[in-house]
């Protein structure tokens, strides 16, 4: 039996954060370590105990989250964060990411995304929802990038047009739309598309752009 993901929970809203914790102690691979009502109290915990997984609140009084975000990533680097707010704006979702998040949440998400949440940042680092992607999206498609060059995975060399062919995927565009700005056919997109997920061990769009992200084959 593996052992259980540790988890630690920053807000300051006590219902919430209480109906939080009540909910996933129904779940027996997670362990809750501490909780915290500010930004200090995180701080202090994580001097003598590291959860796998931090739930954080951004607006909390005495230190907010993103200050916490920002020493996290400085100090305590295997502390992996799913931000959990209410605001979910595409550039506010975008600073937080380039600042360390691994995920983001609405605090009006339903329990079973918050554990999809935390198994899936546990095991693979990132979790990105529609939301983030498409804010993502957006985001990579609004950035003139340089060309791409010939980046070796793990084992794996990626030509240049596959790597074209992944950052167009990172932008949400389908086979047809990549086809036609690549002046390519729909059917060589689709060769690149799963020579792509067979080569990253990914089973769809999404799971391909968090590997991208992960091994910084775009940028945020």
């Amino acid at each position: 039996m593996k052992a259980p993901i540790r988890i630690a929970i920053a807000e300051d809203h006590v219902l919430f954060r209480q109906g939080l914790i009540a909910l996933l102690k129904d779940y027996k691979d997670i362990e809750i370590l501490f909780e915290a009502n500010n930004g200090r109290e995180v701080m202090e915990h994580l001097k003598l105990e590291r959860p796998h997984i931090l739930l954080l609140d951004i607006e909390m009084p005495v230190m907010n989250g993103d200050v916490v975000l920002s020493k996290i990533k400085q100090r305590y680097r295997s502390v992996k964060v799913i931000v959990v707010s209410q605001h979910a704006r595409d550039v506010y979702m975008m600073e937080l990411i380039k600042k360390g998040a691994r995920a983001f949440l609405s605090k009006y998400s339903d329990i079973e995304k918050i554990v999809e949440a935390i198994r899936e940042v546990h095991e693979s680092g990132y979790y990105l929802e529609a939301a983030v992607s498409e804010a993502m999206a957006k985001f990579i498609s609004n950035k003139s990038a340089p060309a791409p060059e010939i980046i070796e995975f793990p084992g794996v060399k990626l030509s240049e047009r596959e790597l074209q062919v992944l950052e167009l995927i990172c932008r949400g565009q389908s086979s047809s739309e990549i086809a036609e700005q690549l002046c390519i056919s729909k059917k060589t997109v689709d060769n690149h598309r799963f020579n792509l997920m067979k080569r990253t061990k990914t089973k769809n769009a999404q799971a391909l752009t968090n590997y991208a992200l992960r091994h910084q084959l775009v940028k945020v």
